[in-house]
């Protein structure tokens, strides 16, 4: 297996010594933009959530707007109700060290448990067991599904392993172009994009494609995150490199690089005015930076208890749920709006 020595918990966290580069976004260039910016508004929570949450990988609005948390440290999921910080199921059943969380078209739950390399699958609702898949999954780090239900499984030490709906047993494997894989997103057409921080780069796939149908390398470093806008857009957040890289849809270069006040970005998110989230992983104080499109000034900053924001979703309302890996907490902000 490689290794990253300025990594912890698997390439969770960024490097600790990265700093903050105050520069803006910068079209196919690394100049710096100008220091004197005024700081974006600091919003603070409006809930926090701690009953039941330890060390928190992944989390997910299933369609009754029930929040499910993955609970690396205790080994399970928890199960909370709209706007309520108590849990009211646990989730234990075959779960071990859960790292990712995905829905079926159907509804089912999936759950890649890197503790034992399985992927179990539970019912809608009242989330029972249904069955457990051990066939191509090996410390599973990613969940997704395609657009025709397909099931894509991003392994650490193994190929990606896709499975058609409702199978246990993967229909085709991918292993070229992956290097210590971490992310993985698909674009309107099908397209898949992974993250390989062991090389990188960003290998693209065609749908049904086995072999990278070409490479995303220029001025990728240690690239974390992804994120597609509905312009097929692709965002892709360097933790080395402290900065978010905005490639064209079939494109291989960036028409923009965001610098400023972006601190090892491990998360990334879009909402529906494609203002974009930045999940700040520096381990002293942690943030999230709102940019509007097309800006690379931030206009609103959530900052206050949280610590490592490995995941971010958006509520039913609109409110930004920021998963907290070393706060052991999820706290709940208010919808953004940008000017």
């Amino acid at each position: 297996m490689k290794t990253f020595a300025c990594a912890s918990l698997v390439v969770l966290a960024a490097c600790s010594s990265a700093t903050t580069t105050p520069s803006g976004v910068v079209p196919n260039a690394r100049s710096a933009a100008p220091a004197s910016v005024a700081a974006a508004a600091c919003m603070k929570p409006v809930q926090t959530i701690t009953d039941g949450v330890s060390k928190p990988r992944a989390i997910l609005f299933d369609s009754d707007q029930d929040l499910i948390v993955a609970n690396s440290d205790k080994n399970n999921l928890t199960v909370y109700p709209p706007g309520k910080d108590t849990p009211r199921q646990i989730i234990t059943e075959d779960i071990a060290h859960p790292t990712a969380l995905a829905l079926d078209p159907s509804g089912n739950l999936y759950v890649a448990n890197r503790g034992k390399s399985t992927v179990t699958v539970y019912s809608p609702g009242k989330y029972k067991f249904l069955r457990e898949i051990t066939q191509g999954a090996d410390t599973p780090e990613a969940l997704a599904f395609d657009g025709s239900g397909n099931l894509y499984v991003l392994n650490l030490h193994g190929p990606l392993a896709v499975y058609a709906p409702g199978a246990s047993t993967p229909e085709r494997t991918i292993s070229q172009g992956l290097d210590f894989p971490f992310d993985l997103v698909f674009d309107s057409t099908g397209n898949l994009y992974v993250s390989n921080i062991g090389s990188n780069r960003i290998a693209v796939y065609a749908p049904g494609g086995t072999k990278p149908a070409r490479f995303i390398t220029k001025d990728v470093q240690y690239p974390q995150a992804l994120a597609i806008d509905p312009s097929d857009n692709l965002y892709v957040g360097n933790v080395k490199d402290n900065s978010v890289l905005v490639f064209p849809s079939g494109g291989s270069a960036p028409t923009r690089e965001i610098f400023r006040d972006v601190s090892a970005p491990n998360s990334l998110l879009l909402d529906g005015s494609n203002n974009l989230y930045v999940g700040n992983g520096d381990l002293k104080d942690g943030t999230i930076n709102v940019y509007p499109p097309d800006s690379g000034r931030p206009t609103a900053t959530l900052c206050t208890d949280i610590k490592l924001p490995i995941q971010m979703k958006f509520g039913a309302h609109g409110n930004v749920y920021v998963d907290n890996f070393f706060g052991n907490r999820i706290t709940v902000f208010n919808p953004v709006t940008t000017k």
